[in-house]
């Protein structure tokens, strides 16, 4: 069965068709694809956004509607006679963003590199989505192939040949001068006279395929006109946009065209300070495209000035009347262009001794950082705290600034300004901060001044066992609790009227169980015992009378209740005994 080939809409082409129907705006059909298959025959896909292996691109050459069906239209690419080296397999249609409208299949066409041009023929039906079978006048299938060159050479040798028949004959062409015409193989000859055989044309022909190969697509095309000339696709020369020549003049206007100067290397002269970077140098221009609507022109420059400094700037130009939109110019930081301490948000640092008032250093503009080399130059005239030299620290505070003055045997001061600035005040006084050679008092810290004392903590860290070490002798004072012990009043009311503290014999001796301290007393659980005649009735050793249960108008058989006294000793509870 024959082989079917045919075109179709693809998915992208079907909506584009909806949306011109709705929208009455035309689908634009812009290039002719072609392509190889990957070396296979392949089946239009709707599906499909590219061809399967596209080989070749160009400007469709001529497209219209079909004089035999209305609902087709036909378009038409020439393969040039240097585009080669492939074989026709599928071909598309693509709108003017790029977009694959149609794809079709065809009979292979083999499209040799050299020698020959190949007129593809193109149709497609547009009022209906189904695949169609398409039939050209020439012959079946759906591509035309026509090639003019050979067909063309061919018809006009013929018509040579038949004219010379007429006139005089057949001429006998010989290397050997005979007749009319003497044929010669030289490449390289001037002479007028001779004519090239097949054989020195082949040759040239071959040095001509050879360079063109060499060139590529450079072997068409045209070389620019000018050093600046900016038409898309033609050959550089040396020297254009300035490579490999001499930079290429320019002005702060051509920068800012607002059509966009095209990229290139440039040169600014003179060092006049109306220049874009303010003296005269070189650099780069570079321009990059649009914004994205279109609206303006984008470009960045590098320039390196006769100083040896690099800027760099980005520009942003309105295409409708050359208004510069947005420019950002900097001067990068070397060592011909250090930054300021403000640029880095440093303290700038003076270079010269201190010889003014310090009252006079207050102002926001005055921050940095000062020395004074010499004690002498230290002086209370100049509202210095000690007339010992240090460094002076001025820094940005709320009504100015503040100082901080450090001497150089490492004591430090501090002082601020206190409300507006005068010119030289309001001062707070100088404060001395802390440390080993300036220490505060028990008084100024709040705390108890140390005499014998070395060093006092709790013993073991229990809190409830408070100790000083005496300097001198290192031996340790064990305190009491505060209610831990007793006054001395307290003491005298318990033992005796005395006075003066007691000694640790007299208080040894007040509570003979000196290991066996008691540390709480208490009543312990309740007995009874029932009253009997005629004898004594007494409650146990060590214990107290506590109650009694009256029963009838005579003591006789009433109960007694007592409790034992006990008593803590250490943290152990003893009954006292009678």
């Amino acid at each position: 069965m024959a082989e079917k080939y045919y075109s179709i809409l693809t998915n992208k082409g079907k909506e584009l068709e909806a949306q011109s129907s709705a929208t009455g705006k035309p689908v634009i059909i812009k290039d002719f694809v072609v392509g190889d298959g990957n070396g296979q025959a392949v089946r239009p896909d709707p599906a499909q956004t590219k061809l399967v292996c596209e080989v070749y691109r160009n400007a469709i050459s001529a497209l219209q509607v079909s004089p035999d069906q209305e609902n087709q239209f036909i378009a038409q690419l020439v393969l040039p006679v240097d585009v080669g080296g492939f074989v026709v397999r599928e071909v598309g249609l693509l709108t003017d963003a790029g977009e694959l409208y149609s794809v079709a299949n065809c009979a292979a066409i083999e499209k040799p590199e050299n020698g020959v041009s190949v007129s593809l023929q193109y149709r497609l039906a547009v009022s209906e989505t189904a695949n169609v079978e398409l039939k050209v006048a020439t012959g079946d299938g759906l591509f035309l192939r026509i090639d003019k060159n050979l067909s063309e050479i061919a018809a006009k040798g013929e018509a040579a040949q038949k004219s010379s028949r007429e006139a005089i004959g057949v001429l006998d062409a010989t290397t050997v001068r005979k007749g009319l015409v003497q044929l010669s193989s030289a490449t390289d000859s001037t002479s007028e006279g001779l004519a090239a055989t097949p054989k020195a044309v082949k040759t040239v022909n071959d040095d001509l395929t050879g360079v063109k190969k060499s060139l590529g697509t450079a072997a068409i095309q045209d070389v620019t006109t000018s050093t600046s000339d900016p038409t898309p696709g033609r050959i550089t020369k040396v020297g254009d946009g300035g490579l490999l020549g001499t930079a290429l003049p320019v002005t702060d206007a051509n920068l800012a065209d607002k059509n966009g100067l095209v990229s290139m290397m440039f040169k600014q002269g003179g060092g006049s300070k109306s220049i874009n970077f303010g003296s005269y140098g070189c650099g780069v221009h570079l321009l990059y495209g649009d914004s994205g609507d279109g609206s303006q022109a984008l470009s960045a420059n590098l320039f390196i000035d006769s100083s040896g400094n690099l800027s760099v700037e980005w520009l942003a130009i309105k295409k409708s009347d050359g208004s510069v939109v947005a420019k950002k110019k900097q001067k990068i930081w070397g060592p011909f262009n250090k930054p300021t301490p403000d640029d880095i948000g440093a303290l700038p640092a003076s270079r010269n001794a201190l010889a003014v008032d310090l009252n006079t250093l207050g102002d926001r503009v005055n921050h940095g950082v000062y020395y004074q080399p010499s004690n002498a130059g230290a002086t209370a005239a100049y509202h210095y705290p000690v007339t010992i030299a240090g460094t002076l620290f001025v820094t940005q505070s709320a009504y100015g600034c503040q100082q901080m003055y450090i001497t150089y045997t490492g004591r430090l001061f501090l002082r601020a300004v206190q409300g507006a600035w005068t010119g030289s005040g309001p001062w707070s006084p100088w404060v001395e901060m802390y440390g080993s050679n300036n220490r505060p008092t028990p008084d100024i810290v709040n705390c108890i001044a140390r005499d014998g004392s070395h060093i006092g903590g709790f013993v073991s860290g229990d809190a409830a066992r408070p100790y000083l070490r005496h300097t001198a002798s290192d031996a340790v004072v064990v305190l009491a609790k505060a209610g831990d012990s007793y006054t001395k009043a307290q003491s005298d009311a318990g033992y005796m009227a005395k006075t003066g503290a007691y000694t640790k014999g007299e208080s040894d001796g007040r509570y003979p169980l000196k290991t066996s301290t008691v540390i709480d007393v208490r009543q312990g659980s309740p007995g009874t015992i029932v009253l009997k005649r005629n004898g004594w009735n007494y409650v146990p050793g060590g214990c107290a009378f506590t109650g009694w249960y009256v029963e009838g108008d005579a003591p006789l058989d009433d109960t007694i209740q007592y409790k034992p006294v006990q008593i803590n000793i250490n943290g152990a509870w003893r009954t006292i005994s009678g």
